[in-house]
């Protein structure tokens, strides 16, 4: 009987140290769960940290190709509305028989824009990176019209290479203005075709045509970088204001 008792107590014994046993297996477990998922909340914030840092840095490489663009649209369009005064001044001269006297150098009927926006290399690369949704939106929009009005920016120099062609044929160009200028003082101030020759060919039915294609893409061509004025104001504030909320 006593033999009985002991074996009871023996196996009671054996369960106790196999709870004990299980309770610390388990505590080690939940030890090395909880540092492996702190472990891995550090480098997720290690890698949203770097993240952000590439971001911060794009988005403020792409405001200042933005100041940049804004240069070069605002000088385009200064040079779209010359263009246009005079096309108005032809018209009116060639068409309506106007005596109107022309105020824009003459030369500036072969002038077309330098569109070269800085934006849309950085910007078509890291669209798709941004975590700002409304500022990808608006990048994405931006860098639709600024590939729209390149298009008709190449249309617009297309037809201005056939009127260059077309003053070479009627040779109207002022031959002494180039040649008996020195190398590294020829400016397009300088009168390349006078006003006298302008106003004649500005009557001839097929320079009128021509005057038609030009004035119809300038247009566009002015209206298009109008709104890219407009985009890129709003889409530099949007950046600006998550660079100073988020960052």
């Amino acid at each position: 009987m006593l033999n009985f008792f002991r074996k009871i107590r023996k196996n009671i014994l054996s369960v106790g140290n196999t709870r004990k046993y299980f309770k610390y297996a388990l505590g080690e477990i939940l030890l090395v769960v909880i540092g492996i998922l702190i472990a891995l909340q550090i480098n997720n914030w290690n890698e949203n940290r770097k993240f952000k840092i590439v971001e911060i840095t794009k988005l403020t490489k792409l405001v200042e190709e933005l100041v940049l663009d804004s240069i070069n649209i605002e000088v385009n369009l200064k040079t779209c509305h010359e263009i246009e005064t005079l096309h108005t001044q032809l018209f009116n001269i060639g068409y309506k028989g106007l005596e109107d006297p022309i105020t824009v150098n003459p030369s500036s009927i072969r002038k077309y824009m330098f569109y070269n926006p800085n934006s849309i290399n950085i910007s078509k690369v890291f669209v798709n990176e941004l975590s700002n949704t409304v500022v990808r939106e608006q990048l994405i929009h931006y860098n639709t019209q600024l590939e729209y009005t390149s298009v008709v920016n190449d249309e617009f120099i297309d037809i201005i290479k056939s009127i260059r062609a077309f003053l070479g044929e009627q040779e109207a160009y002022n031959l002494p203005s180039v040649l008996e200028t020195s190398a590294g003082h020829l400016n397009f101030a300088q009168l390349l075709l006078t006003e006298e020759t302008l106003t004649r060919l500005a009557k001839r039915k097929d320079f009128q045509q021509l005057l038609f294609e030009a004035n119809l893409k300038l247009k566009y061509l002015c209206s298009g970088l109008t709104t890219i004025a407009t985009e890129n104001i709003i889409l530099k504030d949007l950046i600006i204001k998550e660079l100073n909320s988020n960052y």
